[in-house]
């Protein structure tokens, strides 16, 4: 099994911050720093087991759901950012700067690791005229 330059990244991103933030903050920043690395594999990692078989069956419905998809993860990331941040009882066990960190950072590490992959993939996204010689 060959493992993606995704998910190496992903899993060095995750034990750098991970151990920066423990070192920094303590064990809320550790916390803190493991949630939101959980939160970006879950928000970026839950689109291709959702939208893989819709775009097996419906090609042409695979950009607006996609889009359709990514708000609404948008929408649920949104809202327990904000649940999270009202609860007086999370304050104590999560660092939010470690959150915040984790989220920014390993979103900008998987994105870059995507491109990374997608471009050494090297698969057509059209196709070229049959020539008749």
């Amino acid at each position: 099994m060959r493992f993606s330059f995704t998910f190496a990244m992903q899993c060095a991103f995750a034990l750098a911050v991970a151990i920066g933030s423990w070192i920094t903050r303590g064990v809320p920043g550790l916390w803190g720093a493991l949630l939101g690395i959980l939160m970006v594999v879950l928000f970026f990692g839950s689109t291709k087991f959702i939208l893989g078989p819709i775009v097996a069956m419906s090609p042409a419905m695979s950009q607006s759901l996609a889009l359709l998809f990514f708000f609404t993860k948008a929408a649920a990331l949104a809202a327990v950012l904000i649940v999270m941040s009202k609860s007086d009882s999370t304050a104590d066990v999560v660092d939010f700067s470690c959150l915040a960190a984790a989220l920014i950072g390993g979103s900008l590490v998987w994105i870059a690791a995507q491109t990374i992959d997608h471009a050494r993939a090297r698969i057509p996204t059209y196709d070229l005229p049959q020539s008749d010689e």
